[in-house]
């Protein structure tokens, strides 16, 4: 069955967009985009709310939206709110260089200046380690129960959360590249630490107000949850399985936390492309922003990023220097990127688990529409091949409607509460009926209980963003005992 789809392209200022796209005029090369990610939406069927926008350095030019609800109003505009989920790094740290400039941290300084109370963990070097190395992904510690809790679980209180990091800490030696969500959110705690403010409030007076980015928030309680655009999880069948935002206020963070618009990124993107004095004077201030503060060598789809900076990941396609920060939650995929040399950026973001790779495809044939025409169809062609493959993989991953464990088939004894007795460890689970059979609840998350056989596991739980393992055992004892992946759960009685 193929889905229907919908396309709506505009362009915002027409002057502008023909005299940023030189090799082509501009109903030309939107014409031709549309028409092939319109292709590629068809082919695999996908039934997610894909958005595009092309910036420069006057601001937006062109946008697109598609989706499979219709051929004239398909609910979605430069106002549809959604996930920047990872991409709120790239604010995190530019916040940090920010308040640098004016003097209100040293990033240079040791964490125990800002953070003493909050790491006490005698693994972590809180004397040698730097705030600069939390924002550059070096200071070679994490948390799993940290980034759980942070990202998907929910916390009791700021102890709960500490405990969680100093008792779980995982450490390795500092001064290499290791990509986390644990540097920026404690970048933002050291921040909160120096300015005695808070690092949302601290965003929206130095960072989102003087861009006038009027639409963009930490809180789902900002909009009408049911605007912002929810992850889109397909069955193995074709079929919509579920679909959610999946997030508690809570559960916004430093390093992955903030809903915004095309509209509002547009202008985030503008900004560093035309590297403007908003939100500081100081003439060194992008040197930190958009250059690398530290080597890495790792390839992301088509990227070769080589290097980081306080919030962008400095990377290199087709021979161009591009700075990209993506995000990801779910099945939920966000792309922002800006190549400087052209003056150029794009803004993407796509809901369905299958196609996350969908907004990155459609930002480099933007691209090298416009700067490598020549070779544009041959490197989309190229790259499809690549896209295919990673779809097909996701794919395989689907679970079925059909195999919900349902309560007559389900023995009620292992229904109820269940705890772990690890210090800062994990909240409590408990299984019980729910929609359509028997649901499991983890933290802030909750979802059905599957039969599968994917994980190696009997059971998955379904949790939208994350799914866990789940195997049933007796202790010997007699107590019920749940493996929830490596964490061991004893049934309250």
């Amino acid at each position: 069955m193929l889905r229907s789809l919908i396309w709506l392209g505009i362009i915002i200022t027409c002057s502008s967009v023909h005299a940023n796209l030189p090799q082509m005029d501009s109903t030309g090369i939107s014409n031709k985009f549309s028409l092939e990610i319109q292709k590629v939406y068809k082919k695999y069927e996908f039934r997610g709310d894909f958005l595009f926008a092309v910036v420069t350095d006057q601001g937006l030019q062109y946008y697109t939206t598609l989706n499979r609800h219709g051929d004239v109003d398909n609910g979605l505009d430069i106002n549809t709110p959604f996930l920047i989920s990872s991409h709120t790094k790239a604010f995190t740290g530019t916040l940090g260089q920010i308040l640098s400039e004016s003097k209100e941290i040293d990033l240079n300084a040791p964490l125990s200046k800002y953070l003493d109370a909050q790491l006490y963990n005698p693994k972590i070097s809180k004397d040698a380690l730097t705030v600069k190395q939390l924002l550059n992904h070096t200071a070679g510690f994490t948390s799993v129960a940290h980034t759980f809790k942070t990202a998907f679980l929910g916390y009791e209180s700021q102890q709960d959360l500490s405990e969680s990091l100093n008792e779980t800490v995982l450490v390795a030696s500092p001064g290499k590249f290791r990509y986390s969500n644990t540097g920026p959110i404690l970048a933002a705690q050291a921040i909160e630490g120096a300015t005695k403010n808070s690092w949302q409030s601290l965003m929206i007076q130095r960072i989102f107000v003087p861009l006038q980015m009027e639409n963009t928030s930490f809180s789902t309680r900002r909009f009408n949850n049911k605007s912002i655009l929810p992850m889109i999880e397909v069955s193995s069948e074709g079929e919509l399985f579920r679909q959610g935002v999946f997030k508690s206020d809570r559960t916004l963070h430093a390093s992955g936390g903030v809903i915004s618009t095309l509209k509002d990124m547009a202008k985030w993107i503008e900004f560093n492309i035309s590297q403007g004095d908003t939100l500081s004077d100081s003439p060194l201030f992008f040197e930190k922003l958009h250059n690398a503060t530290v080597e890495q060598n790792k390839q992301y789809f088509t990227y070769l990023r080589k290097g980081y900076s306080y919030a962008w990941d400095i990377a290199e396609y087709q021979d161009w220097k591009i700075l990209t920060r993506f995000g990801g939650y779910g099945g939920m995929s966000f792309h922002a990127s800006f190549i400087p040399d052209k003056s150029m950026g794009i803004v993407a973001f796509f809901n369905e688990s299958t196609g996350f790779a969908l907004p990155h495809l459609a930002a480099n044939y933007w691209y090298n529409l416009n700067f490598n025409k020549a070779s544009a169809q041959q490197v989309l062609a190229e790259e499809l091949v690549q896209f295919d493959k990673i779809v097909l993989r996701e794919e395989k991953t689907l679970l079925s409607n059909k195999s919900l464990v349902r309560a007559k088939k389900f023995d009620s004894k292992w229904l109820g509460t269940y705890v772990t007795g690890d210090k800062g460890g994990w909240p409590e689970m408990q299984l019980y009926h729910g929609k359509g059979g028997i649901w499991a609840r983890w933290g802030d998350l909750s979802g059905p209980l599957i039969k599968t056989e994917l994980s190696g596991s009997k059971y998955v739980a379904a949790l939208g963003p994350i799914r866990r393992s789940l195997k049933f055992d007796l202790s010997n004892d007699g107590d019920l005992i749940i493996l929830n992946g490596s964490i061991k759960y004893k049934k309250l009685i």
